[in-house]
């Protein structure tokens, strides 16, 4: 980070997180999968809509979320 550059950490100046996350599809419930982080030890599920997720989806799925969007790995 450059002093003065409005730029902090990982956020952009719009405040956009700029952070990559890596998921697994632990289940999916009708409209809704449970996804579990990979990218650190976590236990938690985190409940996403399926329409914000790629198109076929499985258990078992890999995804990166990264500029507020899913994509399969």
């Amino acid at each position: 980070m450059i002093p003065g550059d409005g730029v902090s950490g990982s956020f952009c100046q719009k405040g956009v997180n700029m952070e990559t996350w890596y998921y697994v599809v632990e289940s999916i419930d009708g409209d809704y999968a449970n996804l579990r982080r990979t990218d650190i030890e976590s236990d938690d599920l985190k409940l996403v809509a399926r329409a914000l997720l790629p198109e076929g989806i499985a258990e078992g799925t890999q995804l990166k979320y990264e500029l507020m969007q899913y994509t399969s790995i």
